[in-house]
């Protein structure tokens, strides 16, 4: 069954989902109508007549200009040598399991030779769940900020300590058959701080939440963002090995991307698609040292509120 015929629905089993996407050819089919829904458009020549496809998936030849136009270039699979099954299959992986996915478990899953194959992969995909120009928090409803101290520290898990963490979630009124006085969680964003200094609050506050927006720093344990950040402890426990603070901010990537589209799994692997394909790629050293970070003024993403298969 080829992914364009496939129904809607969001595949239950990795087994169901290689169905949908077996080779590399249906895997670029579908990467090329995610880049271009309503139609082929040269990057370089701006031509939209339909291109010519050569033997090698993934790239395509414009007819007009003869350029070759890799569907992966200026994305986290690009200089890969690994397929793009491998990549979808490991998306796919990331988004259906609610748990933190561990490396080993992938390289098992997906059948790779190589620890540090495997790492760059998840890594890479985490890294591009959040977009730097993302939409700001607060533009209709109120926002709650608060922080909270997780337990991280080195590889070995000797010199453990806590890393604070900045949060800000938006808070929604109640649903038209709800009470009035029941609230919902919005979007929250999330993020590694150095210290709990005013002036970083500020900072993060500036860059998060609109400007002009209703801000409340609370502490009481009942607020929304407290219980948000329950949800986020008990989602980093879940690990089965120390986290390493260095990697905290890629994790704090992943848990916002899974709490904003909690409401909708069958969007989540168009979204980490759709995300990372607007993210630049970095090599395992870079990855690993926990230093590297999407650059800002990256082109928009296309709208994630789509079903899970482009028709």
């Amino acid at each position: 069954m080829s992914a364009a015929a496939a129904p809607r629905g969001f595949p239950e089993t990795l087994a169901q989902f290689q169905k949908l996407f077996p080779t590399d050819e249906a895997c670029a089919d579908y990467l090329e109508k995610l880049r271009w829904p309503d139609g082929f458009s040269c990057p370089k020549c701006a031509a939209t007549d339909p291109p010519w496809r050569i033997k090698k998936p993934g790239v395509l030849k414009c007819s007009a200009c003869r350029a070759d136009i890799s569907l992966t270039a200026d994305t986290v699979m690009r200089s890969t040598h690994s397929e793009l099954t491998t990549w979808f299959w490991a998306a796919y992986i990331l988004v259906a399991q609610t748990p933190i996915v561990p490396v080993l478990q992938l390289q098992k899953e997906l059948g790779l030779t190589r620890y540090e194959t495997a790492y760059t992969l998840l890594q890479k995909l985490r890294h591009g769940m959040l977009l730097p120009e993302r939409e700001p928090l607060g533009s209709v409803e109120p926002v709650q900020f608060g922080e909270t101290i997780v337990l991280a520290g080195t590889k070995d898990g000797r010199r453990r300590k806590g890393a604070r963490v900045f949060g800000a979630v938006e808070v929604r009124g109640a649903m038209p058959n709800e009470a009035p006085s029941h609230r919902h969680a919005g979007r929250l964003c999330l993020e590694a701080a150095a210290n709990g200094r005013a002036a970083a609050r500020k900072r993060f506050i500036r860059d998060h939440v609109v400007a002009g927006a209703v801000v409340d720093h609370v502490r009481p344990p009942a607020s929304m963002i407290a219980m948000c950040f329950v949800s986020l402890e008990a989602w980093l426990q879940a690990r089965r090995r120390p986290l390493d603070s260095k990697h905290l901010p890629a994790h704090l990537n992943e848990f916002v991307f899974r709490f904003n589209r909690r409401f909708a799994p069958m969007t989540a692997f168009n979204a980490v698609l759709g995300l990372t394909m607007r993210s630049m790629p970095a090599d395992y050293a870079t990855l690993y040292s926990g230093t590297w970070q999407p650059p800002s003024g990256l082109p928009a993403a296309p709208p994630i509120e789509k079903p899970f298969l482009v028709t």
